[in-house]
């Protein structure tokens, strides 16, 4: 045999707990946007740095006799903080994923809660009414954040919503629910009633006394609504699993500390030549800088630095290149680029070797052929003495003599030699003379040497541009 249910909670709850709660999911909702600028501020910092970069580096170019203090230290340090504020931007954008994800989330759960109240509507009966008398439904009217329409959800917005609160005054307006009155008194809804017999949430004997939405931030029970629909403080709110989780992951993406320090705050003020900045003495090392290793302290005059910036607005305002500053920069890093062909490679530097080896035997030449005596010739380090029946005569040669065409005479392809190349030879043991054997082939030793000089230079190019 059934009883009725209890009537002390199966109430409608007044519309200014979902407008309240609509506060808070409209304040979520803002929040991919939000933290998804420090990582957009990063990147553009970076940039901007980059073309500094490039900038001091045209500037020296067009004039290398002009003296720029502290440019190089100041190139370094750009390109140190570009590649830091990069590598920075990657790791914030995984961060920053996560919070909007966990934001997304607990506007999910307020969104649904909001549509499912707002869709349990009759014409006498419904689960949202007013705040004041008992004038019946409250509609959509006061769902914005959660709802645009019946059951149409607010979307996210890919633009920070400056009509958005901070979500701390949303979470605080939240808990500020916590012991008034949500009753709105007129109407049934069942949604809000609990007994221990038989209630809204099902039809036996034995059911829990407590219905808990929002992971606990709505509560119902067999008590009215007058003081327990919402029994979280604006303290005790901020410790609901969703909500912990959520804010410990937002404040986890905030703008790092690299961003803003004193050497980003320098590095804004030169990038940034369209107004006027003031300079101060700048306090670094010589090892942060890349003009030494030292870690004592290395100051940058303001003066210097007022010079740097006059500069750099000289060279960005002159009317020929104003309007073409992207493709000056980009001149430059071709300019750049091509000094790759202008490095001399190994076979130059091994050229190079073997004249200064001939210089060094001619000099050896003049001095051995003043010696007329073996005695004398002997007593040399850079002579010896050719013959074994005279003890004077022209017999005092270079050690070192006859060793260039000697060796001029080995390796792949030597003038006069008949010796093999290198691809022709099959055998490991065969492999010898200006060759290497690599894995199953015999390969020339100076092409393989060439292949991982050509890496090494591609490093020592970009370097390059931070050398004034």
């Amino acid at each position: 045999m059934h009883r009725s249910p209890v009537d002390a909670n199966k109430n409608p709850l007044k519309v200014q707990a979902f407008t309240t709660m609509c506060g808070l999911s409209k304040a979520l909702k803002a929040v991919p946007a939000k933290i998804a600028q420090p990582v957009q501020q990063m990147l553009a910092k970076a940039a901007s740095y980059e073309d500094l970069l490039t900038d001091l580096y045209s500037i020296k170019a067009l004039d290398p006799n002009s003296s720029l203090s502290f440019a190089p230290a100041i190139a370094f340090l750009a390109r140190q903080k570009s590649n830091e504020l990069r590598n920075g931007a990657t790791a914030l954008a995984a961060k920053a994923t996560h919070a909007a994800g966990n934001a997304a989330y607990v506007a999910g759960f307020i969104d649904q809660m909001t549509s499912i109240f707002q869709q349990a509507a009759a014409s006498t009966d419904y689960c949202i009414g007013d705040n004041v008398g008992s004038t019946g439904n409250a509609g959509v009217a006061g769902l914005a954040g959660c709802l645009t329409a019946a059951n149409d959800h607010t979307p996210i917005p890919s633009k920070e919503d400056g009509e958005a609160a901070e979500l701390t005054a949303a979470l605080t307006a939240v808990g500020g629910l916590n012991s008034l009155n949500m009753n709105s008194n007129s109407g049934k809804c069942l949604l809000t009633q609990t007994v221990t017999t038989h209630g809204a949430y099902g039809g036996g004997a034995g059911q829990p006394a407590n219905i808990y939405w929002l992971n606990g931030i709505v509560h119902f029970t067999a008590s009215a609504l007058a003081s327990s629909a919402f029994p979280k403080t604006a303290t005790t709110i901020m410790q609901v699993p969703i909500i912990k989780t959520a804010v410990d992951a937002i404040d986890a993406a905030k703008m790092p500390e690299c961003a803003t320090d004193t050497t980003a705050q320098l590095l804004d003020k030169l990038s940034d030549t369209s107004k006027p900045q003031k300079f101060e003495n700048f306090e670094t090392t010589p090892k942060a800088t890349g003009v030494g290793t030292e870690t004592t302290k290395l100051t940058i005059d303001k003066a210097d630095l007022e010079a740097l910036a006059a500069a750099l607005k000289a060279y960005r305002d002159d009317p020929s290149r104003k309007s073409k500053l992207a493709e000056a920069r980009r001149e430059r890093q071709i300019a750049v680029a091509k000094q790759l062909d202008e490095v001399p490679t190994q076979k130059q530097q091994s050229e190079c070797k073997a004249t200064s080896n001939k210089e060094a035997n001619s000099k050896d030449t003049e001095v051995c052929n003043k010696k007329q005596k073996k005695s004398e010739c002997r007593e040399s380090d850079v002579c010896k003495w050719t013959s074994d029946k005279e003890e004077i005569g022209n017999h005092c040669k270079p050690k070192n003599d006859g060793e260039e065409q000697k060796n001029q005479g080995k390796g792949e392809g030597a003038a006069g030699t008949d010796a093999k190349k290198c691809s022709e030879k099959k055998k490991q043991e065969e492999c010898k003379d200006g060759c290497k054997w690599e894995g199953t082939e015999c390969k020339d030793s100076s092409i393989l040497a060439n292949k991982k000089f050509a890496l090494s230079v591609v490093s020592a190019a970009f370097i390059g541009l931070i050398s004034f």
